[in-house]
């Protein structure tokens, strides 16, 4: 599942693919700009990890909220994922790449020139 221009997706669009689509293998979310983005909150983000166990891809561009409360707490375990794509989040810090590292063992670390 893909928004190009996320402007528009909100908590409750979220909420909802967590609550329907817990088959989903991949989000993106690229908001169009990081400081032109619409009601999304880390709670709402925390709960597609959450409920979408078969998440291998996740993208989630210029999102503003993205900070270390998104990713559920350091214990939890995302065996599926291998790709996630954290541009231009601006909030992200060391402790929160830490932390999702440290939930994600099976991530494919690209780094590009």
């Amino acid at each position: 599942m893909r928004f190009r221009y996320g402007d528009g997706v909100t908590d409750n669009s979220l909420l909802y693919i967590s609550k329907y689509c817990t088959l989903l293998k991949s989000l993106t979310l690229d908001f169009w700009n990081k400081f032109n983005q619409s009601s999304v909150s880390d709670n709402a983000i925390k709960n597609i990890l959450l409920s979408c166990n078969f998440l291998s891809e996740l993208s989630l561009c210029n999102c503003v909220v993205l900070t270390e409360n998104c990713f559920p707490e350091a214990n939890s375990y995302f065996p599926s994922l291998n790709y996630l794509n954290l541009s231009e989040c601006v909030q992200l810090n060391d402790n929160a790449i830490k932390r999702y590292r440290n939930s994600i063992t099976s991530l494919k670390i690209q780094f590009k020139s």
